[in-house]
């Protein structure tokens, strides 16, 4: 029991009461439709989390959206974090760190990453997160959508989101608050965005699951179909640029994780996550 508020489980609050939390902590309008695609439905189970309640209701909450890696045949189910929630008037009272220690001694296993602003970046580093990856955004010119191979070849032997059909199209429902267009061919699945920046189509891939060149055809496909005069890419999908000067960088995501002693991945020696394939699909929402 804190001096100010009491931590319990975020199940004891009903979906509305987390949603007034959310909302009135972020200035947004979020549904209950759009809360049980997020943290009810999703492809690796539902959300957990903790919530802080004092005398007047519910002030804040955690919530942990389960993220399933995988290398090889091996997977670990680790969690990202997501709506570190404070309402206004318990601003300052301690309640991001108190959600968070008790959120870290709670789960036992995988990892938990995210991709704090800059504001919470500082309160994550106190709690003992580190930094895992920054993911450059790059942005090229699509003069040559035949060689615009986006799609890298992984190697098995490097942990990344274990992206598979199903999770990718829950990634697109359109209660995500983006608008995501899809491009399949038998068991392959291309999810990507079309933008406009000061007027210009920009094509922006969001992720694959199936097989890589059927995947890569879909791409170079939908380029030349939609007119598409940039592209904008994670770093860690970086494409061939016909000359360094049709690519360049502009801002990054930052990735910060946590695992306990207990984790898998926290037991491998060196950096685990390392060469980690970070695509729009774990970034979405950052870019």
């Amino acid at each position: 029991m804190n001096a100010t508020f009491e931590i319990i489980d975020a199940a004891d609050l009903s979906p509305a009461e987390v949603l007034t939390v959310i909302n009135d902590a972020f200035g947004r309008d979020e549904t209950e439709d759009w809360y049980r695609w997020k943290h009810l439905d999703g492809p690796w189970g539902a959300s957990t989390g903790v919530a802080a309640v004092d005398e007047e209701g519910p002030v804040g909450v955690r919530l942990l959206l389960p993220w399933r890696f995988r290398r090889g045949d091996e997977t670990v189910l680790g969690h990202r974090a997501t709506e570190a929630a404070t309402v206004p008037r318990a601003q300052g009272r301690g309640v991001f760190t108190a959600l968070n220690r008790w959120m870290m001694e709670a789960v036992p296993t995988g990892l938990i990453f995210s991709t704090p602003n800059r504001k919470s970046r500082g309160g994550y580093l106190k709690l003992g997160w580190r930094e895992i990856a920054h993911v450059h955004h790059r942005w090229e010119l699509a003069l040559r959508p035949r060689r615009a191979a986006v799609i890298p070849a992984i190697s098995a032997e490097i942990w990344r989101t274990d992206w598979d059909v199903d999770a990718l199209r829950w990634r697109a429902d359109a209660r995500s608050g983006h608008h995501y267009l899809t491009e399949s061919s038998g068991h392959t699945v291309l999810v990507y965005r079309l933008l406009r920046r000061r007027g210009i189509r920009v094509a922006a891939p969001t992720g694959f699951a199936g097989n890589r060149e059927e995947a890569t055809r879909l791409w170079g496909r939908m380029i030349q179909r939609s007119a598409a005069r940039l592209l904008l890419l994670p770093e860690s999908q970086p494409t061939p640029s016909p000359s360094r000067r049709l690519a360049w960088h502009r801002g990054q995501s930052l990735l910060l994780g946590w695992a306990p002693s207990t984790s898998p991945l926290a037991a491998m020696d060196g950096d685990p996550m390392k060469g980690t394939p970070w695509t729009a699909a774990d970034l979405e929402g950052v870019i």
